[in-house]
């Protein structure tokens, strides 16, 4: 009986996973975050972190969608980020009437996994055959954040274990089997660990392979 269960079971999952509206695969490709703190005042203290110099991130992964109709469709990807930046703590603090300013500088590796949940419309009445438009959001869990340079520490505790952000794009199919996507980010919860409040905005280039219209080649 759990053989006959088991049978069943995958035959639906086979007939499922290889239907015309379901697809997924790999994901591969770049972005670029822009970081904006908020000043702090303590007793006449000023504090500024700033987020400069940061290097396009990888992405890798895989994405699942399903086609709901002929221009609707949700989608969900899964992916490996790794960004490089320089980080900038600038103290500015006042003895009397004179100002000084310190300035802390280290290189740092942030590598997060993303989730990101969409919806896709097309444009055209023929899904998955040209121009559409997404929108959704962003979850992005910090797996950690170490110094590149000097001491090379786990510097994890600087940032939130999780943040969220709104998503926004446009993609389009080349060669039947292929997807170009390019999304747009707008944060909305703040990732310092501190009483600082950071905005990010950033961008995502993503090539997709549907492997399942690939294996029915």
């Amino acid at each position: 009986m759990k053989k006959k269960s088991l049978f069943i079971l995958l035959f639906f999952a086979t007939n499922f996973i290889y239907s015309q509206e379901f697809k997924f695969g790999p994901v591969l490709g770049t972005n670029y975050y822009s970081i904006h703190p908020t000043r702090k005042i303590i007793n006449k203290e000023y504090f500024d972190i700033n987020y400069n110099n940061f290097r396009p991130g990888i992405n890798f992964g895989g994405f699942i969608e399903y086609q709901l109709n002929k221009r609707f469709g949700v989608k969900s990807n899964l992916v490996l980020n790794s960004i490089q930046s320089e980080l900038d703590w600038e103290e500015t603090y006042a003895i009397g009437n004179n100002y000084f300013t310190t300035v802390l500088s280290e290189k740092l590796r942030l590598n997060t996994l993303q989730l990101h949940g969409l919806i896709k419309f097309d444009v055209s009445r023929s899904y998955n055959k040209g121009f559409y438009l997404l929108a959704g959001t962003r979850i992005n869990y910090v797996l950690n954040a170490k110094e590149t340079e000097g001491s090379k520490d786990n510097v994890s505790d600087l940032f939130k274990k999780t943040n969220t952000a709104l998503l926004g794009g446009f993609g389009v199919t080349f060669l039947k089997h292929f997807n170009a996507e390019v999304m747009m980010e707008n944060g909305i919860s703040n990732p310092s660990n501190f009483d600082y409040k950071i905005k990010t905005v950033g961008a995502y280039l993503l090539i997709n392979a549907n492997l399942n219209s690939l294996l029915k080649r």
